[in-house]
């Protein structure tokens, strides 16, 4: 019964842009104190040893505000990984995030984005790249839709979100 009211409350939300939904009886996937906030619209997932830009590429980080500002921009899936490169400096390779590292910021208690907005404001509910070829496909990547946290398979020419990711310092 827990789940057909679930799946009702999904539906409900599914074809009107709303703000987040979170559902109290699903338990956590993620943990607000596992990520510190760094300057320059960064933040560290201490659990997984990553730093994650704040903001999608496209956006600017807005310090004042504690908010993520402008249109996010898409990109092919080889796109994203060439722009990467640009961003990265020797101190820091930004790059698009595997499969499992995206699945590791993917709040399953909420919906519409499937995100801990506190972490990761301004995020919309479509999808974002991994890196992550699909093997039996490969002219597809996996992709995380941000509305439901879910994975799934997208062509490479097909233009998402991304959010870069980097190894911590520590």
């Amino acid at each position: 019964m827990r789940y057909f009211v679930l799946l009702s409350a999904l539906l409900s939300v599914g074809f009107v842009q709303a703000s987040q939904v979170c559902f109290p009886e699903i338990s956590a996937s993620t943990q607000s104190d596992d990520f510190i906030a760094l300057p320059g619209g960064q933040v560290h997932q201490q659990s997984k040893g990553l730093i994650w830009q704040r903001c999608l590429y496209g956006q600017s980080w807005n310090h004042a505000e504690q908010r993520c500002d402008g249109a996010a921009i898409r990109l092919t899936w080889q796109e994203a990984l060439q722009q990467s490169t640009t961003l990265s400096v020797p101190a820091a390779v930004w790059r698009v995030p595997d499969v499992k590292e995206a699945m590791s910021i993917v709040e399953r208690q909420c919906v519409d984005p499937a995100i801990r907005l506190s972490v990761f404001p301004n995020t919309n509910s479509e999808n974002i790249w991994t890196s992550t070829t699909v093997q039996a496909m490969p002219v597809e990547a996996w992709a995380i839709a941000m509305y439901s946290g879910k994975n799934n398979r997208k062509g490479k020419e097909q233009q998402l979100y991304v959010r870069f990711v980097r190894l911590s310092d520590e």
